[in-house]
């Protein structure tokens, strides 16, 4: 992926609508910007159809219910992935000042041939030799076409709530303070999943300057994070 400047977990209302819920979950989306060095090859993935398998889902009654790509909260990452591929990936990517979890990126790929999505960032524990999912957030994009982003958020919002009988804590939409041109915007529902989770989906609608200048594609990022590693993000996002 592609840098870009440093986050301001304070840049929006829709952030403190997530704070207030004692996890800035919009936290976790930002480390995956931050990650972006690692995927210069982004426009090749605007080649790759997107799917969205929302008919994988099924009726959740917690949090480790819900899957993406098959993995769910507590699972092992090495059930997944190589442990190789892991430790390689921590190694390229930016971690958190406090490192008492580490961030993975898994880009699809022949090896790792994802049905839905074209990315998954994960998190779990220093030193966790299990490499136990604490979070996941899976990543599309959407290639000149927004609104497609936007129509799938909405299947996915529809799937949520019909799975854990739940509506959002927050929803809305708002300017990414980073970008300084100020055109960037992003849209998002924001879920407190009582037992024991979070689950936000957000779209990123890229301002063309932003877009020219690093290469971002419009994009769509649905995350669900254990309680302990929100809260623990919430306090260590500043």
């Amino acid at each position: 992926m592609l840098e870009h400047g440093p986050h301001n977990p304070r840049s929006s209302s829709l952030i403190k609508q997530v704070t207030n819920i004692n996890f800035n979950f919009h936290e976790i989306l930002i480390h995956i910007r931050h990650s972006e060095k690692v995927l210069n090859m982004r426009i090749f993935l605007s080649l790759i159809v997107l799917i969205i398998g929302l008919q994988s889902w099924t009726k959740a009654d917690d949090i480790s219910d819900f899957e993406i790509e098959g993995m769910s909260l507590g699972d092992s990452a090495l059930n997944f992935f190589t442990k190789s591929d892991i430790d390689k990936s921590v190694e390229e990517m930016p971690q958190y000042p406090n490192d008492e979890y580490k961030i993975a990126y898994i880009q699809k790929s022949k090896k790792y041939n994802f049905k839905n999505y074209q990315g998954i960032t994960f998190y779990f524990k220093k030193n966790d030799k299990s490499y136990t999912i604490a979070g996941i957030v899976a990543s599309n994009y959407y290639p000149n076409n927004f609104q497609n982003c936007l129509n799938d958020l909405k299947k996915m919002r529809k799937d949520i709530e019909n799975s854990f009988n739940v509506l959002p804590t927050f929803e809305g939409e708002d300017i990414l303070e980073f970008d300084t041109f100020g055109e960037t915007t992003m849209h998002g529902v924001v879920y407190d999943l009582a037992k024991n989770g979070f689950s936000q989906v957000v779209c990123y609608d890229w301002s063309k300057e932003i877009s020219k200048i690093q290469g971002r594609i419009d994009e769509l990022t649905i995350g669900i994070s254990n309680k302990e590693y929100g809260e623990w993000l919430n306090q260590n996002s500043n």
